[in-house]
């Protein structure tokens, strides 16, 4: 019982959540892309519900689209805290102020950008994105595994 309601929950927070993101991640690879200037990067440092610290690359850059200037900050679909200041700092020293970049932008919202497209493999360790697959996976395996049981019972 329990793996049949594990995979059912597990089923429903795949397609509601997990698959919405990575398929909109992944479709933002196609969004067009025009030149952008970074106007600062920072490390911020945000205290977490725990009690820990957090660190997260910040970035502020602006583009211009048929004459109409933007600002934007997100390096990806979702910005994620690092648990280490220097993997943070890894990360904004590709974007120094003033250094000229690619800006992806949605066709039909000029104002929704990143600069990193698609899915990033950094978010393996999204709990939230990416809890449901095996929560899914789990919840199939329970169910073949009980149907093994039966099954070789009877022989």
């Amino acid at each position: 019982m329990i793996g049949l309601v594990t995979a059912i929950f597990g089923y429903y927070l795949t397609k509601t959540m997990s698959l919405p993101y990575i398929k909109e991640a992944r479709g933002s690879k196609a969004w067009p892309s025009v030149e952008g200037t970074i106007l600062f990067s920072e490390v911020e440092a945000r205290r977490t519900s725990e009690g820990g610290t957090s660190y997260y690359p910040v970035v502020s850059y602006e583009y211009i689209i048929n004459g109409r200037a933007y600002k934007g900050g997100k390096f990806g679909k979702i910005e994620q805290g690092m648990a280490f200041r220097g993997s943070a700092e890894r990360k904004i020293t590709r974007y120094p102020k003033g250094k000229t970049v690619k800006v992806y932008h949605h066709p039909n919202h000029p104002g929704v950008s990143l600069l990193e497209p698609g899915f990033d493999l950094d978010l393996l360790s999204n709990f939230l994105v990416l809890l449901p697959i095996p929560l899914f996976i789990y919840g199939v395996g329970s169910l073949l595994l009980i149907f093994y049981c039966l099954v070789t019972s009877f022989l």
